[in-house]
């Protein structure tokens, strides 16, 4: 769709906001990655902001990525096979990423320094050959982003304040001379709107008002995400003005059209924007006047050459399952506020048990392991529903696909009980979780159970005396060894960071260890511990299976339920 929006001349650009890659599907993120990069510099992608997923691998891996045109020569890296698979190279990205907020700290090679450009000028033709229209581009992301990644790869890294950055770098782009000044920013809002390219912005809220509402008249337009909703707004800024704030939704489902127009003195007179849903050769049940897009056949053929090679690797068989592994559904209605209406993350989910038992089996004398619920990012099951199951790589690859370190912490039972009361944390982005206070739920092992009571406040839900590791009742002044992903250790591997979608209870455990990758310890659990004979039996939300059981004072809820209505048994799996 890129290609008819941009077919109206030579005054158009494609730009985004960030999350281009990072958490991908297999067949890019087999590759690092490298093959979204491509196709999108196949599509003509001229500038985008980073998200917080381009941090996902760390500053190190998103600089290979967005600056050079070398192969990955990390872990595991062969080349033809999972970098540089088409001819043995990979092409670099041919557009541009900005990241004006995003600076080294002390511990960086360049103290203060951007390690990516702040900002872009792309100067559009006029009439007869002359220079016409100068905009500047700025690139942020979210300040928090240290909340939503591991630590390890971004310690040298600062995050700041999203509207200063932008602030200074939109005087410095108007003391350029240039005609418009367009943010892409990973940060967004949501609506309450319920039909896609609804211009008129209802029940407007998220991060990104505060910004806008500290920007100053040098700003024209911001391209906003990371709330996977799409709006199209006016939100005013510091002085009063109104500036024309727009996202297209997410995953590639919606095109963001915005038209600039200039008075004679070349400013900005007039910003509109319109959202349409891309509707492509692959849609189905169309109405009888949508016509669909037809491929582009360049883009086509190599997203058909890269699905063949992640083939190759992806189908190596890695082990048995009885039943699917499933993650937590969002209830009916849920949908920005669930994850983009793809899962519930204050559920426990099989699929979350399953990666636990399997880091217990890998981190040496871990007794308890924590997974956070947002590191599961899909279902995986037979395409035939017939069991058992041979999971194969892109399964596991497809469910966990971050890389993440995997670690252990001495922590006391106080800790692990106040670790346990931070899932419901309301301070945790509303947006991305299912109403009622919950926050992310930490799926654990089957050795380790707990109870508790949705009837008390954030902060004491958690009954002590249910906490039990193998039968037996966790004693709060004793010491455990506890396993979990780089990702919510945050504060342990560097005590200064943010705490990880707001888990600050890991902060105080000591005599951190580090240990494999947590794909490869899937396939290897898999590999040494289960047979079709003998397959793995994913957990079912009933009691002696899932882990986590549910209390509303004297009532029982049953297991594997998290999401309320306060004070309720409500939840989407009917307890």
């Amino acid at each position: 769709m890129t290609a008819q929006a941009t077919a109206a001349g030579s005054n158009t650009a494609f730009v985004a906001a960030g999350d281009l890659v990072g958490a991908s599907a297999y067949d890019s993120a087999f590759a690092h990655d490298e093959p979204t990069i491509d196709l999108l510099s196949k599509m003509g992608l001229l500038v985008s902001s980073v998200g917080n997923h381009e941090f996902d691998m760390g500053i190190t891996e998103l600089l290979r990525k967005a600056t050079s045109t070398s192969c990955y020569s990390g872990s595991g890296a062969v080349i033809g096979s999972n970098t540089c698979v088409v001819d043995g190279a990979f092409p670099g990205a041919s557009f541009q990423y900005l990241a004006a907020n995003v600076t080294y700290n002390s511990t960086g090679p360049t103290p203060g320094a951007n390690p990516l450009p702040a900002t872009f000028i792309k100067t559009f033709p006029g009439a007869n050959g002359a220079p016409g229209a100068k905009i500047g581009f700025i690139g942020a992301v979210l300040s928090g982003t240290p909340n939503e990644v591991s630590g390890a790869g971004i310690s040298t890294l600062s995050f700041g304040d999203e509207a200063a950055a932008i602030n200074t770098q939109a005087a410095a782009l108007k003391a350029q001379g240039v005609n418009a000044v367009v943010v892409l920013i990973h940060q967004g809002g949501t609506t309450t709107s319920t039909i896609y390219g609804d211009t008129t912005c209802p029940g407007f809220s998220g991060a990104i008002a505060p910004i806008v509402a500290n920007l100053n008249n040098n700003v024209d337009v911001v391209v906003s995400g990371h709330t996977h909703t799409d709006y199209v707004c006016k939100l005013p800024n510091a002085a009063g003005k109104s500036v024309l704030v727009t996202q297209s939704g997410y995953y590639g489902q919606g095109l963001t059209s915005i038209n600039l127009t200039f008075n004679n003195s070349g400013s900005v007179q007039s910003a509109s924007a319109i959202n349409t849903p891309v509707v492509n050769d692959t849609s189905t049940g169309l109405p009888t006047d949508v016509v669909p897009l037809a491929a582009n056949s360049t883009i086509k053929n190599a997203v058909q050459e890269y699905g063949s090679l992640s083939n190759v690797q992806g189908a190596v068989p890695i082990g048995w399952i009885a039943g699917p592994l499933t993650i937590a559904t969002p209830p009916s209605g849920c949908a920005s506020n669930c994850d983009s209406g793809v899962r519930d993350k204050g559920l426990e989910s099989a699929a979350g048990d399953f990666m636990a038992d399997a880091f217990k089996a890998t981190i040496p004398g871990a007794q308890i392991v924590f997974v956070n619920a947002g590191g599961v990012r899909a279902t995986v099951s037979s395409p035939t529903n017939t069991y058992p199951y041979n999971l194969t790589y892109a399964n596991i690859a497809t469910m966990a696909p971050f890389n993440n370190v995997l670690v252990s912490a001495t922590m006391t039972g106080a800790q692990i009980k106040a670790a346990l009361e931070q899932q419901w944390n309301p301070t945790i982005v509303a947006a991305d979780f299912a109403p009622g206070n919950v926050g992310e739920i930490l799926d654990v092992n089957k050795e380790f159970t707990y109870t508790w009571d949705a009837s008390q406040p954030y902060g004491s839900r958690i009954i002590a005396s249910s906490m039990m590791l193998n039968g037996t009742p966790i004693n709060l002044s004793s010491t455990y060894t506890v396993g979990m992903q780089a990702f919510i250790a945050g504060q342990i591997i560097n005590p200064t960071a943010a705490a990880p979608d707001g888990f600050t209870a890991f902060a105080g455990s000591t005599n951190l260890q580090y240990y494999g990758i947590d794909n490869q310890a899937l396939n290897a659990y898999l590999t040494s511990n289960t047979t079709q004979a003998n397959p793995y039996v994913p957990v079912q939300p009933v009691a002696g299976q899932f882990r986590i059981h549910k209390v509303v004072g004297s009532t029982d809820c049953g297991y594997g339920s998290s999401w309320v209505v306060a004070g309720t048994c409500a939840n989407a799996d009917g307890h």
